[in-house]
Order: structure tokens, then C-alpha cells, then sequence
């Protein structure tokens, strides 16, 4: 038996990865839901990997929480509000309840939309910072989704995924756990090369990084996949592809410099050079950016 469990049983259909997303019935709406966020085939299913974890093996009781600390937590809505101290400005706010009476304040600012889901007697999981005064708890909400009955949105370490508006995190999830048990994955590695690096098999890592069982379990699947992007990454410069050229010239770059309210460090300028000389090439460029937050990277 594997020690990366699929999320549910196997089920034998004749699905492959370039299967496309409207052949299969995950339910009304569905197609439109995944094109939306570009997923057209089973094969973009499976790779559209969480922006974040969220530990909710043990969900904190609200009574326990402190102030500045970030925290997911669960209770039913008991009363909301909304109200806008001035033009332009929008607060709503749900009272959650949790199983022992206790009670916490959420607050969103300037997201009208979320409004249609705070009703009266749903169960939500919240997840923000907490802010304390005296006996009462606010959470400055950053993400919230409703409590559902899968198993795959709380008990576990759960996926939480890049979304739009009207696309719930359990509808994502219920959709990667059936292609997940319903897709044969084959590994492109082979068996020595894997063991030689300690790499799990593709298909073990897939399963791990949207249902992971513990923090080793999602530690080995995120080595492997990045394995996966060193590849293409490598395959790239081994392979010539040729593309469009593009006169990407220093004074153009200096131009661009000149137009931002910072200046460009000595690491940022290297690497917009080197981009710059990649896009003059007639070779087909594959780069990685890769930067801590704040270093430049989106500009």
C-alpha cells in the first residue's frame, strides 16, 4: 500500500491527463468554473498546486486565541452587520459562535461581495489576525470559506487555492481528489534516478502536495516538484527552440528604471539584463524569477 494514500478511492474510468475538464461531470457549472482559472484539461487539474497550507488537524478554540496571532478558526453565524463610517468605506461583520458559547467578531473592509454568504446559521472557517480587547475577540478576515462536510476541508492539513469569486475552495478540492484517484499518472524519472536524489514517484508526490497526511508527506512532495521545474528549466537550455526576437536594448531598460519610484539594486539590474539579452536571442527563453517578498520581482 502507498504511504501517499489517494484522496478517495480509485475509480475505473478511462481518464487520462489530456482529458479535457468538460468531458467530465464534476457537476453543474464546472466547465465554466475551471476554464476561468485556465484549467482546461485534467493534466492543469493536477498542477495547479496550493497557494498555502492551512494546519486544521486541531482548530484552536476561539477562548484560547491571543492578540496579533494569525489564526483559523470555525463557529456559526449568529448575527451581521454592515455599516460605512464614511463615503466610500465598507465594513461588514459576522458574529461566530462556537460550540460552548463563545463568541468572536469578524470584520471585512471594502469586499461588498462577501455579504451573500454571511447568512444567519452557516458555519464558517476564518482564517485572519486577531485583535483583543478586554474579553472580546475581532478577526481582520484574510480568507474564509463555508464549513462543508468533506472530510477534505478540516480534520486534515488542508489546500487552500488560487480562486475567483463564485469558486469555492471545496469545489476545487472535491475536483482535484477525483482526478486524483480517477487519472493514471505515469513517471517520466526513472527508478534509479529517483532513488539516487531520494524523490518520491511523481504520482505520490501529486497526492501529497493537495492532500498532504503530515509535514514530511508535504516537505517530500514539494522536493520532487521542484525537481519537475529544474527539468524544464534544464530542458530548455539543452534544447535550441527558436522564437521571436524581441530588441530589448539597455537604454529601453534604463527607460523603464527611470519610470519606477526606486532604483533598480545591483542583483535587480543583472537580472533585467540578462532577461533582456534572452529576449534578443532567436532562442526560445525559459527563466525562473525567483526572490523573497518586496525584492522586485514584479517589476
Amino acid at each position: 500500500s502507498s504511504p501517499f494514500p489517494s484522496a478517495k478511492p480509485p475509480v475505473s474510468v478511462n481518464w487520462t491527463l489530456e482529458t479535457e475538464t468538460e468531458k467530465i461531470p464534476f457537476g453543474h457549472g464546472s466547465t465554466k468554473k475551471l476554464h476561468t482559472l485556465g484549467l482546461y484539461k485534467l493534466r492543469d487539474v493536477l498542477h495547479n498546486y496550493p497557494r498555502r497550507h492551512e494546519d486544521r488537524r486541531a482548530l484552536p478554540s476561539l477562548e484560547d486565541v491571543e492578540d496579533g496571532e494569525k489564526v483559523t478558526v470555525v463557529g456559526k453565524i449568529v448575527a451581521k452587520k454592515r455599516h460605512a463610517p464614511r463615503p466610500g468605506m465598507l465594513i461588514l461583520e459576522a458574529t461566530l459562535e462556537n460550540n460552548f458559547g463563545f463568541r468572536v467578531k469578524c470584520s471585512w473592509f471594502q469586499q461588498p461581495w462577501v455579504e451573500r454568504f454571511l447568512k444567519e446559521g452557516s458555519r464558517l472557517i476564518v482564517t485572519g489576525k486577531v485583535k483583543r480587547f478586554g474579553r472580546s475577540l475581532q478577526i481582520g478576515v484574510e480568507h474564509f470559506e463555508e464549513e462543508g462536510e468533506s472530510s477534505l476541508d478540516t480534520g486534515r492539513i488542508v489546500s487552500v487555492y488560487d480562486g475567483k469569486d463564485g469558486i469555492s475552495q471545496t469545489f476545487l478540492r472535491q475536483v482535484t481528489a477525483q482526478t486524483l484517484s480517477s487519472t493514471p499518472i505515469s513517471d517520466y524519472l526513472p527508478d534509479d534516478l529517483r532513488k539516487k536524489h531520494g524523490l518520491i514517484p511523481l504520482e505520490h508526490a501529486l497526492n501529497a502536495i493537495h492532500f498532504p497526511t503530515d509535514e514530511a508527506q508535504l516537505t517530500q512532495a514539494m522536493n520532487r516538484l521542484r525537481f519537475l521545474e529544474l527539468r524544464i528549466l534544464l530542458q530548455g537550455e539543452d534544447s535550441v527552440l527558436l522564437g521571436k526576437r524581441f530588441a530589448a536594448e539597455e537604454a529601453d531598460m534604463n527607460a523603464f528604471e527611470a519610470s519606477l519610484p526606486f532604483k533598480f539594486t545591483g542583483a535587480q539590474k543583472r537580472v533585467v539584463l540578462e532577461i533582456a539579452a534572452d529576449m534578443r536571442s532567436e532562442q526560445q527563453m525559459a527563466r525562473l524569477v525567483q526572490g523573497d517578498v518586496g525584492s522586485g520581482k514584479t517589476a
